[in-house]
């Protein structure tokens, strides 16, 4: 387990970890102080039990991106691969509503991890995460045949930054935006601009 002292391999063990981390993902989407001595108390584990497991509170705050970052990326791979089989509303809208699932497994907890980078602060995991699917983003456009043909591969990574950007500032200031029609409805839209030829300014140079 990444920053973890030990590894848990009975079921109590494991039991114990797991209750940590979702004590911790609840503190970190609540937002406020985030200390072992909170988790702990939150986890219903002694800080000492705590301790075997996890080294310092940096420790405990990289396995809730992790566990984000993991949930978040197999809704978006799962949507890849729709849209790569049918690359029309139906697989956008699935996407969406993957995104949506993720969101509501710790309800906050997205919002408050977007909240932190749009001040500032380090999340490497979820910026990694990102590069990733940018750059599987730009593969299946090319396999559609959409890079290439209808578009550059600088405008699928602008159209695909721009997506990214929207759900980030969104959620970060609008932490239940992902139950709203209308916003699910413009991210579908924008999905669908990603896979769909667009109407191109006359004067502009052919791609």
């Amino acid at each position: 387990m990444s920053g973890g002292r030990s590894t848990p391999r009975q079921e109590r063990s494991r039991a114990m970890v797991e209750a940590i981390e979702q004590a911790a993902e609840l503190i970190v989407a609540e937002g406020g102080s985030f200390t072992t001595n909170r988790v702990a108390e939150r986890a219903g584990v002694s800080i000492g039990s705590l301790y075997r497991y996890f080294d310092d509170k940096e420790a405990i705050f990289d396995r809730v991106v992790e566990r984000y970052v993991d949930r978040l990326e197999a809704a978006a791979l799962a949507g890849v691969a729709d849209f790569e089989v049918r690359p029309g509303p139906a697989a956008a809208r699935a996407v969406v509503a993957a995104l949506a699932e993720v969101e509501e497994v710790v309800p906050g907890l997205g919002s408050q991890l977007n909240r932190m980078r749009l001040g500032g602060e380090s999340v490497p995991g979820l910026d990694a995460m990102e590069a990733r699917m940018e750059e599987r983003a730009v593969e299946t456009l090319r396999f559609l045949g959409i890079v290439g043909r209808d578009r550059t591969e600088l405008a699928a990574r602008m159209g695909f930054r721009a997506l990214v950007g929207v759900i980030t500032r969104t959620l970060a200031h609008q932490p239940r935006a992902m139950e709203r029609t209308e916003f699910r409805v413009m991210l579908v839209a924008m999905l669908q601009g990603l896979v769909s030829p667009s109407a191109r300014d006359p004067e502009a140079p052919p791609p």
